[in-house]
């Protein structure tokens, strides 16, 4: 089951197709030049945490977003969903604080990615304490640069001012659904044993976060302390009166949450194999495409890691979904992820169900890793 941490004070994609696109485009892996981040797991920390996972919408959290809703209010944001009733609410709550010397300083605008990362994960370091906004002491920087925690003072005003925590205590209700949906449509345990049984790492906790107000803006950490280590997934809720509940749309949702959580056992594998990589996998112009959201891979590892995620899914899909279901979802991901200018994923993706299929019962996806650059090598040679 899922842990939704709701105290009082403290509570921690659409139906449109090509919407939904977008929002899958951003779930890729992002490049996050943290050096310093860590984590501060404790035994009691760990005591609480360990094998469970928690769907969250944290305060300060949704504070952050709140704040990046009003800054792009009348703006194309493919970060913010804005269809929904609550965010009409937000709007007219705050509309009045949009003086507030946070927007001025909040000068970048949608085009810029890694700043709204750098904003809304960096908020997720903090929690309301006698009504001020104070550092949890288990994060530092997640994103960098920090810039949630270089405006903290004025975010703290805005807060204030606008008497945000009773906007937040007013809704724990909406809060909780939006929780209790989530969790009751997306298998994450499932998934977790799933790839655990494929792959030798081990997470010890899964957090999902989540706010009302997220859209296309999907990414992952990974943190290990004392022993301990923890998988922090950002991504969009659901919301009942925008998106389909057709099966294949639901299917959609948690290849969406899949696509983050399998970087957090893809990502260990490949890395101690960047040599072997970068020797299969040279002329990358046949990979990928350079004029799209592809081009944001620079290194041989992050292109075989982005088709490996996806593949992954599909392996899945073929273990735990009907075959009609599988047949739909492989479909989905093999055309969204070859406009995404992945040209070569659908001779790659059927590369690795083939060997997936043929493999012994002793081995493990990961297993099938030197094969899979075997085939990368003679096809980049081609």
């Amino acid at each position: 089951m899922a842990f939704c941490l709701v105290p009082l004070k403290s509570i921690t994609m659409r139906i449109v197709f090509f919407i939904l696109i977008i929002c899958i485009l951003f779930s890729c892996k992002k490049e996050n030049n943290s050096p310093n981040r860590q984590a501060n797991f404790n035994a009691g920390y760990i005591n609480l945490h360990q094998g469970k996972y928690f769907i969250e919408i944290p305060e300060v959290y949704e504070l952050a977003f709140i704040i990046l809703a009003l800054k792009d209010e009348n703006s194309i944001s493919y970060f913010v969903e804005k269809r929904t009733d609550y965010f009409q609410k937000v709007i007219k709550q705050f509309n009045s604080y949009k003086i507030h010397k946070i927007f001025s300083q909040l000068n970048f605008d949608y085009n810029s990615l890694m700043n709204y990362y750098s904003f809304s994960n960096n908020s997720y370091e903090y929690g309301f304490v006698n009504h001020n906004i104070v550092s949890n002491k288990i994060y530092s920087i997640l994103w960098a640069p920090d810039i949630f925690t270089n405006k903290v003072s004025l975010i703290q005003d805005f807060a204030n001012n606008s008497d945000f925590e009773s906007f937040y205590l007013s809704n724990n209700s909406y809060y909780i659904n939006q929780i209790n949906l989530y969790d009751s449509l997306v298998p994450v345990k499932k998934m977790w044993t799933w790839l655990e049984r494929q792959f030798d790492s081990r997470i010890n906790s899964y957090k999902i976060v989540i706010s009302p107000l997220t859209d296309g803006s999907n990414n992952s950490i990974t943190l290990s302390n004392n022993n301990f280590t923890e998988a922090l997934m950002f991504v969009p809720g659901y919301h009942t009166k925008l998106q389909s509940s057709d099966s294949l749309y639901l299917l959609k949702l948690i290849c969406f949450l899949f696509t983050e959580i399998d970087n957090n056992y893809t990502i260990p594998v490949l890395n101690k194999m960047t040599s072997e990589i970068n020797q299969s996998m040279k002329n990358m112009e046949k990979w990928k495409s350079n004029d799209n959201f592809s081009s944001g891979y620079s290194s041989a590892t992050d292109v075989l890691n982005e088709y490996f995620t996806w593949s992954l899914f599909c392996l899945y899909a073929k273990d735990n979904l009907t075959n009609l279901d599988f047949l739909n979802m492989r479909s989905f991901v093999e055309t969204n992820t070859t406009n995404r200018g992945f040209k070569l994923f659908n001779l790659f993706d059927q590369e690795v169900i083939d060997l997936y299929n043929n493999k012994t019962v002793d081995k493990k996806v990961q297993d099938l890793v030197p094969e899979i650059l075997e085939w990368v090598k003679g096809l980049d040679e081609e």
